[in-house]
């Protein structure tokens, strides 16, 4: 038992986190657009930090305005919140709120640490079981369903369509500006029609064989890595030394 307790007691979290995201919405109601899509209120690991999460998100939904003053009536009476002194930490969590730059660098902490405790209490179930006796077999196929059906840490796969929007302006804005936005191939006809490659796309290259797909991906490769950008090259039909002669 006291392997189980040890796995137990590591419980991360981020209690500092969690008061800065929540003292920055605070002060800011609109940051909560960068942060809707990502946080859920059972990823915050203090329970009164998760009721604030829960209410501001609803006041906010609401076009209602969210601080210290107006959750006050929501939280007179929240026995948790007396115990980390009432309406007065409210005021603390605002005063101390972070710059809204570092807003969902904090979000996302809290997630991945939202993401371990739910491997960990996994795996404590599962040793749990064996220890109890249980089928082997049994206890690490429920251990792998756990851990599949576990989110992520990092950003949720759904995002608000304002949230969407957004980027895609800035996104237009950059390029109308003038900012380096794509990764150009290095090959002008090609980077002509493309305008150059989007991260987080995957292109494919297709054509029949020998008609040059090999060579035109290594020459992309070549060309972005002698710009100075990091480069991965995987084939599963030419060894490195074959690849490196086609560079020569």
């Amino acid at each position: 038992m006291n392997q189980i307790s040890s796995i137990e007691a590591l419980e991360p979290h981020s209690t500092e986190a969690e008061q800065q995201l929540l003292g920055a919405l605070l002060n800011n109601n609109d940051l909560f657009l960068k942060v809707s899509s990502l946080l859920r209120v059972e990823h915050f690991y203090d329970p009164v930090h998760a009721r604030i999460f829960d209410v501001m998100s609803t006041q906010i939904n609401n076009n209602k305005l969210v601080s210290p003053v107006t959750l006050k009536p929501m939280f007179e009476t929240d026995e948790g919140l007396i115990g980390l002194g009432g309406m007065s930490y409210l005021v603390r969590l605002s005063a101390s709120a972070i710059a809204s730059s570092a807003l969902v660098s904090y979000a996302d902490l809290i997630v991945e640490q939202f993401t371990r405790r739910q491997a960990i209490r996994a795996a404590s179930d599962a040793i749990k079981a064996l220890q109890d006796g249980s089928d082997p077999a049994v206890a690490i196929a429920a251990l792998q369903q756990e851990l599949l059906l576990a989110p992520t840490a990092g950003r949720e796969p759904t995002q608000s369509l304002f949230s969407a929007m957004a980027s895609s302006v800035e996104g237009m804005v950059a390029m109308y500006s003038g900012d380096e936005t794509l990764m150009k191939t290095g090959l002008g006809p090609l980077d002509k029609v493309l305008c150059g490659l989007v991260a987080g796309d995957l292109m494919v290259l297709g054509a029949a064989t020998s008609m040059g797909k090999t060579a035109i991906a290594v020459e992309i490769a070549h060309r972005v890595a002698m710009r100075g950008q990091a480069v991965a090259f995987s084939s599963m039909e030419m060894t490195p030394e074959n690849l490196s002669e086609r560079i020569v």
